[in-house]
């Protein structure tokens, strides 16, 4: 694990949050990947079934470059969402504001490859992971022309820095400004700046604020990738599992502003960003999601 500066005085630590009622483990089994996401095709080749799940890898193997990936906001889901790419990835590093999210990826990251103790997930958590990575092998959409163990070790090793976990625990939105200062990460860019539904902040201003502090973090012909959702109502620490969230981040960001994506296009062109590209999808595989949240936001942009 990297070892950082706690976060400004007045904002509650998140190495020091409360345990609630939230369980990344049950989220993800409930909301992300169910026992339908894979199968086996005719020719007995793993596939990925599930459409949107299939879309989002896709997305992300097509939009994120080659070269180092600092996710933002990345959550309990950061291995499964980079994974599509990791062949094309040099280096990876993942900030979120929940500890408890935080020790799902480290947990995911060395039980992938037989290392560590895990006591978030357990062996059907990492037999599922092992089944994504063969299914990214095998299914003819992908072709990343690796087998499924080789590109779990890519992901542990290109996850590792300073004989630890790239992982770090941190509130990105109250610590924007020593984001970009580089002080939080040690003066490092990257080439790939991602949000996966994790931009939480509370208005356009503060929206604002925290994409010209991102532009920083670019190297040069770096992007940022932003998937997001339609519709949101809030996150809710012991909510369903649409909109459960750790209780650190129910409690400072309840209610984030819902974007237009037109709206988003604006805040990236007045902060100096171009070539900016969008796509929308409708939720295909879930009636109660797509009524959650309609459809899928998703936004490139090169600083």
């Amino acid at each position: 694990m990297t070892n950082i500066e706690g976060p400004p005085r007045g904002t509650p630590s998140p190495e020091k949050e409360e345990r609630g009622k939230y369980n990344p483990v049950d989220v993800l089994r409930e909301r992300e990947i169910d026992s339908g996401v894979f199968g086996v095709d005719r020719r007995g080749r793993e596939v990925i079934k599930d459409k949107d799940f299939a879309y989002i890898a896709s997305y992300l193997r097509k939009n994120i470059q080659e070269g180092s990936v600092l996710n933002l906001g990345g959550g309990f889901m950061h291995c499964h969402r980079i994974l599509p790419a990791i062949d094309k990835i040099t280096h990876a590093t993942s900030i979120d504001i929940s500890d408890m999210n935080n020790q799902v990826v480290r947990e995911f990251l060395e039980g992938s490859v037989g290392l560590g103790t895990q006591t978030l997930i357990d062996a059907s958590d990492v037999a599922v992971m092992r089944t994504y990575a063969e299914a990214l092998s095998q299914d003819p959409r992908f072709a990343v022309g690796y087998e499924g163990k080789e590109l779990l070790a890519m992901l542990y090793e290109k996850s590792r820095r300073h004989e630890g976990l790239d992982v770090i625990t941190a509130d990105v939105i109250a610590q924007m400004e020593e984001l970009g200062s580089g002080a939080l990460l040690k003066n490092r860019t990257f080439d790939n700046v991602l949000f996966l539904w994790s931009i939480f902040t509370r208005d356009r201003d503060e929206t604002l604020h925290l994409m010209e502090n991102v532009k920083k973090l670019l190297s040069e012909g770096g992007r940022i990738v932003i998937m997001d959702v339609w519709e949101y109502s809030g996150v809710e620490e012991d909510g369903d599992a649409m909109h459960s969230e750790d209780q650190v981040v129910a409690r400072n960001y309840p209610k984030p502003w819902i974007w237009t994506t037109e709206e988003f296009i604006d805040i990236l062109e007045e902060v100096g960003f171009r070539n900016i590209r969008t796509e929308e999808k409708v939720v295909e595989e879930s009636e109660e999601e797509e009524d959650a949240i309609g459809g899928y936001i998703c936004i490139v942009a090169e600083a």
